[in-house]
């Protein structure tokens, strides 16, 4: 294969979510020297179980521009997998030295990854909010203990003559995050 201007830093995407720098480093070694190997994870997003979510991208090194030509040629041409993973789900490109695609697409799968995150919250969120509203409805179909059989139930006021909307409920502590839809699906247990 043609080496492309000296460029040694082979940039991969669409790696397995728990592919490490050694199964990279055990794939790609074989076509010579590797001086760097990196497996990126975003920096602020975490998966359910805690742990730094895995962005399935990584660099690499070679001492050598032809290396890097030839580990090219082969991830392209699907004669070569890492992590049992093959191309078209596997990408890579030829970067600079320097490695400044590769910082591009780094910041640009953080970026998702944090949307990523922030979608996951609000699923967590709606599933708590689904169970509060199971326990609610729970609550409504027991009969009341005998004590709050005799006790009148109290109407909120808003104070001034002013009595609240029925229809209306007022939740606070919710994160701004949090999905519409969501909401409404967990409170519909409740009726319209």
């Amino acid at each position: 294969p043609a080496v492309s201007a000296g460029l040694r830093r082979l940039f991969l995407a669409g790696l397995s979510p728990g592919t490490a720098e050694a199964a990279v480093c055990g794939a790609l070694g074989r076509y010579g020297p590797i001086q760097l190997a990196h497996c990126f994870v975003s920096p602020s997003s975490r998966g359910l179980d805690g742990a730094p979510l895995p962005l399935r991208i990584a660099t690499v090194l070679f001492e050598s521009a032809v290396d890097a030509a030839n580990a090219l040629s082969d991830v392209v041409s699907r004669r070569l997998a890492i992590a049992d993973t093959f191309a078209p789900e596997l990408a890579a490109t030829l970067d600079d030295n320097s490695g400044s695609f590769t910082v591009e697409a780094v910041t640009a799968a953080v970026r998702a990854s944090s949307a990523l995150q922030a979608a996951t919250n609000a699923r967590t969120r709606a599933r708590g909010l689904q169970a509060a509203a199971e326990f609610a409805v729970k609550q409504e179909q027991e009969p009341p203990a005998p004590a709050e059989r005799e006790r009148a139930p109290s109407q909120p006021s808003l104070g001034a003559g002013r009595e609240a909307d029925p229809t209306r409920l007022f939740i606070s502590g919710m994160d701004v995050d949090t999905d519409e839809g969501a909401l409404h699906v967990a409170l519909s247990a409740f009726g319209r």
